[in-house]
């Protein structure tokens, strides 16, 4: 099996909304990879149509109009999130989104039987998780944007030439004739049935999730339970650096916070815990869930941030690594969800531990968005 651009558009037609042709469909996921519209005019549609199915059948690499070449995707400029954007799109205007967990399990199928893919190479599943070639099909969730994103840069970045998918397409496809039309081979449904379901969520630009399976390893005399509780991180400016970790000072008076209906910390506050600075105790706030934010400004735009506190120096200031970008307004709007009783908590520089499952409240508003 091979993995090519031209074999990536066969499967993704496979989820093509009914009112939509495969010229038009070309059309749009060229302007996903490049970020620019094809510009035909009445004459050239035709030639156009005839090489998005010589293309599509991997016969050629490049044509007169089909130009995804590593230097055409290299002078298109970028910015963070960009090409999962413009998947967002495409998939909410172009496809059925029930066919994405199918397309999806066939392009990690060839992935893993693609020899010229080095085992130790990895692709994108979540925004903080990357998965080896040989563990993908063990993957069960993943974020159908970034992924697809993922894959193209391999393509593109690799230069792998379209035409080296030819007897991929042969496989994957069939046709009752000469001259009759090629279709997925349902038939071959048997290559994917091993694996086992895939949750396909979608790419938010407000909120980025983290892998539900990041769940802290504590037990019950140890710690308090990371499905249970959250560090609450709030002060009067957040970094204006893109760096993925910041060092905060907090004010040992601006730790706060009790900790009920826990056997071990009952109506203990996070000040305490941090006080005692033995052993694993310090670990308990440095492991728990972060959610880190500047106080807030109505009418302001802003992002928090979710991710964990890496380490404590002293008792007053704390090394904070960023692993997720939410929009502010999530959080106004979820704050009975996460245990934020008083709104004034997002207008006062402090830490508190509160009792949320902060992973499980996200997911549940990126799919209700969803």
């Amino acid at each position: 099996m091979k993995l090519t651009l031209g074999i990536i558009y066969g499967l993704l037609l496979q989820g093509k909304t009914d009112e939509k042709n495969e010229t038009d469909f070309m059309e749009g996921i060229y302007k996903v990879i490049l970020g620019n519209e094809i510009k035909l005019n009445s004459r050239q549609i035709s030639s156009f149509r005839k090489e998005v199915t010589e293309f599509k059948k991997c016969k050629i690499d490049t044509g007169s109009y089909i130009k995804l070449t590593k230097k055409n995707y290299d002078s298109v400029s970028k910015k963070d999130g960009d090409l999962r954007e413009r998947f967002k799109d495409f998939i909410d205007n172009n496809m059925y989104t029930n066919k994405l967990e199918m397309i999806v399990k066939y392009i990690i199928y060839i992935i893993s039987t693609d020899k010229s893919i080095k085992d130790n190479e990895t692709f994108d599943v979540l925004y903080d998780k990357k998965i080896y070639k040989n563990q993908l099909k063990k993957c069960s969730t993943i974020e159908i944007e970034l992924f697809l994103a993922s894959v193209v840069q391999y393509i593109i970045n690799n230069e792998v030439l379209n035409t080296t998918g030819k007897e991929t397409f042969e496989m994957l496809f069939t046709q009752t004739g000469e001259r009759a039309q090629w279709k997925f081979n349902k038939s071959n449904n048997d290559l994917i049935e091993d694996m086992s379901c895939i949750k396909i969520i979608r790419f938010e630009p407000d909120i980025v999730i983290m892998d539900t399976e990041i769940n802290m390893d504590f037990s019950e005399n140890e710690g308090l339970d990371p499905r249970k509780y959250y560090n609450l991180l709030v002060t009067n400016s957040c970094p204006k650096h893109k760096k993925d970790i910041f060092e905060i000072y907090i004010d040992r008076k601006r730790v706060i916070g009790n900790i009920v209906e826990d056997k071990m910390y009952n109506n203990t506050t996070a000040l305490e815990i941090l006080s005692k600075k033995s052993g694993n105790v310090c670990s308990i706030i440095e492991s728990l869930p972060t959610l880190y934010m500047e106080e807030h400004k109505v009418g302001t735009e802003q992002k928090a941030y979710l991710g964990r506190i890496i380490s404590i120096h002293g008792k007053e200031t704390f090394i904070f690594k960023k692993l997720s970008v939410i929009s502010m307004d999530i959080i106004v709007d979820s704050l009975f969800e996460l245990d934020i009783i008083n709104s004034f908590e997002l207008n006062r520089t402090h830490l508190a531990i509160k009792k949320a499952n902060i992973i499980e409240v996200l997911n549940t508003l990126m799919n209700k968005k969803a």
